[in-house]
């Protein structure tokens, strides 16, 4: 590969790839047809100690969503880098990076409401909060519905 031609030209050794597959992937069927690729790729690196299969782990953001099966995606992971691993006839490391799958529902936004507006097309709910992260905002669920802000006022569609 032109990856391992200019490492041999500069006396360098590719010890490590990465990927990233996508962000919020819920279906660990594509997650794992994802790993089958960058494994294919790595039987050409000789020299390689890990492998990095970056994206994070989804979240479910709408109610329609279904959240990720991490016990089917660690099953298929761990069998496909297993066979891998022993096909190389070396342990190599597999790294993960989960993202926002860590965090993203350990917080509860606590707010007072101060007024509830509607128009045709929007609901407005006024919220009063002690917080000067706003920004923070963007990323709340609630119940399917999103929080816009603008000019430091917020408002909630569905």
């Amino acid at each position: 590969t032109k990856a391992l031609e200019i490492a041999q030209q500069y006396g360098a050794k590719i010890v490590g790839i990465h990927q990233h597959i996508g962000s919020n992937i819920l279906d660990a069927e594509k997650y794992a047809q994802s790993i089958g690729n960058i494994l294919s790729a790595a039987k050409e690196f000789p020299d390689l100690k890990f492998i990095d299969i970056g994206g994070g782990f989804g979240i479910p953001y709408k109610p329609n969503e279904t959240r990720l099966n991490l016990e089917e995606l660690g099953r298929k992971v761990s069998n496909t880098f297993e066979e891998f691993s022993s096909q190389q006839g070396r342990e190599i490391e597999l790294w993960v990076e989960p993202g926002r799958f860590l965090v993203a529902e350990s917080g509860v936004l606590l707010a007072t409401v101060t007024c509830i507006k509607s128009n045709p097309e929007y609901k407005y709910v006024c919220l009063l909060y002690t917080s000067d992260a706003a920004d923070d905002l963007l990323c709340v669920d609630l119940g399917g519905r999103r929080i816009i802000k603008k000019k430091n006022k917020i408002r909630v569609s569905s």
